[in-house]
């Protein structure tokens, strides 16, 4: 059963947790859950769970008819949203590379981007734009990506959230571009 939590969709004034799972209560013999105690404000719905075989990722959330994965939703004062359903699947896909200097040895300094090439997704919290660091080998891997085309790019150093979301634009023309395929 996945246990689903929501991610602010902008910085929280004297809220330093990158997630915020209220009181979350799940029953795994029906898959019902819920989240009591978020404050109003623009969330994104994420999930993910595990059996001792198998690791799951969101797929889809539908609120309200529609699905609100790749969109952050709004919660007003004392909102309530019955009847999430959450759709999970188990074919997980994985980017993984090497980055390296310029005479071909591993860098250690540099950070991996991988966003989507569609501007609809760059957005705080966004599932479709991912910042990874490179093992010592030079080797990263990026995984749960959701279907569709990429940019890869390398750059120099970590930037928030937000300054990497600005400097998006730039990256997308100077990054390797990939499609990614669901279970790839």
């Amino acid at each position: 059963t996945p246990l689903p939590w929501l991610v602010p969709g902008a910085a929280m004034p004297g809220i330093r947790i990158p997630t915020l799972g209220g009181n979350t209560t799940v029953t795994a013999a029906t898959g019902e859950f819920s989240i009591e105690g978020i404050l109003p404000g623009q969330y994104v719905i994420q999930a993910c769970g595990s059996t001792s075989e198998t690791l799951c990722v969101l797929k889809a959330a539908i609120v309200r008819g529609r699905d609100v994965l790749d969109e952050p939703i709004d919660l007003a004062p004392g909102d309530e949203i019955g009847d999430v359903r959450l759709i999970v699947t188990d074919r997980i896909s994985e980017l993984s590379g090497r980055v390296t200097d310029s005479s071909g040895k591993p860098s250690q300094t540099d950070w991996v981007v991988v966003f989507s090439t569609d501007k609809k997704y760059w957005w705080r919290g966004s599932r479709r734009v991912r910042l990874v660091r490179p093992n010592a080998n030079g080797e990263y891997s990026v995984r749960a990506l959701s279907a569709g085309t990429y940019v890869v790019a390398a750059i120099p150093n970590r930037r928030s959230e937000d300054e990497l979301l600005t400097n998006l634009p730039g990256l997308a023309g100077a990054g390797a571009r990939v499609t990614i395929a669901e279970g790839d």
